[in-house]
């Protein structure tokens, strides 16, 4: 069994004799410390790698908690992973492949899109697939949020009472950072007529206008027109930033749900 260790990653560079990214990590192992600065291709290797998977695994578990804290999942995709997903014609299953492309090139998305946003009718899978992405890059270690957008709002409305285990502050910066975020269902939320004088629209605005520029994953039922007219003069704004560096992917068929009914 290995002994637990404490570390600090000091700074990263890359290992001028293979450009391999290597992290310089103090580590307090039995009360001593020490420095580890060494490429895998370099010396001290069994400590290098004792001090990876160390870091690897650090990573996942701070996924995992922060997955934790402040996703909201609806029961019926709280299972839903790629391996589950059964689609029903031709985009549904274009869809599930372009999904499974984008968790395999996440770290690569400086080129192109960034986010994607599925577009469709009641029950033809966006929410599994996106919280199949989320789960998948979870496990990784990459720090994933999926939130239903009806029960985050109240959610942050929930922080307003004196007895709530979370600030709004501490909720919309994680919201804010996590680097891929789920944003599900947007337009169930219930809105003012044409979104005047909303708190919900303004709420919505804040946090989509904060995640430009990095990845993110929204659901919807609604096009670009009628979200548009729903949050009023937000809507323009709103749908504007949902679409920057987004690519689309349009949902068709039948609601699973209603089986043969």
């Amino acid at each position: 069994m290995k002994m637990p260790f404490k570390f600090k990653t000091l700074k990263t560079y890359d290992c001028p004799k293979c450009g391999t990214p290597v992290n310089v990590i103090q580590i307090v192992r039995n009360g001593e410390e020490v420095k580890v600065d060494k490429c895998l291709c370099c010396d001290n290797k069994r400590l290098q790698d004792d001090c990876n998977e160390y870091y690897r695994d650090h990573e996942i578990r701070k996924a995992q908690s922060l997955f934790n804290k402040f996703s909201l999942i609806t029961n019926d995709v709280e299972q839903a992973t790629f391996d589950n997903y059964d689609p029903k014609n031709e985009d549904q299953r274009l869809a599930k492949i372009g999904c499974v492309w984008y968790v395999e090139n996440f770290h690569d998305l400086n080129k192109g899109f960034q986010s994607m946003l599925f577009q469709g009718s009641y029950g033809l899978g966006k929410s599994h697939l996106a919280r199949a992405i989320c789960y998948s890059l979870k496990e990784t270690g990459v720090s994933a949020i999926y939130v239903n957008v009806p029960e985050l709002l109240s959610m942050i409305k929930g922080t307003f009472k004196k007895d709530s285990k979370n600030s709004e502050i501490e909720l919309l910066d994680a919201l804010n950072k996590v680097k891929l975020l789920v944003l599900d269902d947007i337009g169930a939320e219930y809105v003012k007529a044409d979104g005047v004088e909303s708190w919900a629209t303004d709420k919505l605005f804040q946090i989509i206008n904060s995640r430009v520029g990095k990845p993110t994953i929204y659901t919807t039922n609604y096009n670009s027109g009628d979200l548009t007219k729903k949050y009023g003069v937000h809507g323009g704004r709103i749908v504007s930033r949902m679409m920057q560096r987004t690519k689309v992917m349009k949902f068709s068929g039948k609601d699973h749900r209603m089986g043969d009914f």
